[in-house]
């Protein structure tokens, strides 16, 4: 393990994880990298919702593995990336060793008071109970869509059921919404059971986390940005990303200075 926690006249300007193993020839190889840059977390801290979108996307060049992102949401509701890392694959060892990470950079503690929305990778679900364990865990509603749709095909009245029962606001509605699950088909409303749905409707979400969203489309729609990134050698990818993630936040750091008005 090498870690590398850069300071320039005494500030902390990013820390850096690279985690090796031995090979059969007994070598020291890759493992997996993580890098949170300093300006980055702070200004999470300091501006930002108190959510988190975790999620991981394939690289595409030769180098076999994923890179695992963590994004925020800024106060008018825009991406802001906060960390990433590159592992050989997606599991529980992997998805935990980046929860310690920015369990430790960005001071969750425990997790109280904050959110993360995911998808219902099982990795990362007991990675997010063994070190977050009072975190509010909300699953990505369209992940859980997906998996209902591969199961049952047929049935074309689950997509609006299913949203339209997310987005309830209260208990009774949510109980009315599951009702009409239910009556239009028994096998959908045991699966829909079985994926825990109060960890993806709104009636159920923690009232102080000032955003109310069902999915994770944020990070989708950043490993999309990224996506000719994850085309190019290692060192290359992870500085198009760095790039890509300081002209994301300069522009709407520019857009947010020349507003007017309340």
């Amino acid at each position: 393990m090498v870690t590398d926690h850069v300071k320039v006249a005494g500030y902390l300007i990013l820390d850096v994880w690279i985690d090796t193993i031995k090979n059969d020839a007994g070598q020291d190889v890759f493992n997996r990298f993580y890098v949170c840059f300093d300006a980055l977390r702070r200004t999470w801290k300091q501006t930002c919702r108190p959510i988190i979108g975790v999620d991981g996307a394939f690289l595409k060049a030769k180098i076999k593995g994923q890179l695992l992102a963590a994004l925020g949401r800024d106060a008018d509701n825009g991406i802001y990336p906060i960390a990433w890392c590159v592992v050989q694959v997606e599991n529980k060892d992997n998805w935990l060793w980046f929860v310690k990470r920015l369990k430790t950079d960005l001071d969750l503690n425990e997790g109280d008071g904050y959110i993360l929305v995911s998808d219902r990778q099982k990795g990362l679900i007991k990675a997010v109970e063994l070190e977050l364990p009072q975190i509010e865990h909300r699953m990505c509603v369209r992940h859980i869509y997906g998996n209902l749709k591969k199961t049952h095909p047929s049935k074309k009245q689950i997509k609006p059921l299913l949203w339209h029962m997310a987005w309830s606001y209260n208990a009774k509605q949510f109980g009315e919404r599951l009702e009409q699950i239910h009556a239009y088909d028994t096998g959908v409303y045991d699966d829909v059971m079985k994926s825990k749905p109060k960890s993806w409707c709104r009636a159920f979400y923690k009232l102080g986390g000032y955003c109310e969203d069902v999915d994770n489309n944020f990070t989708e729609s950043f490993n999309k940005t990224i996506d000719k990134a994850r085309e190019k050698p290692f060192v290359a990818m992870l500085e198009t990303v760095r790039r890509l993630s300081m002209v994301r936040i300069a522009k709407r750091s520019a857009l947010s200075h020349s507003h007017k008005g309340n």
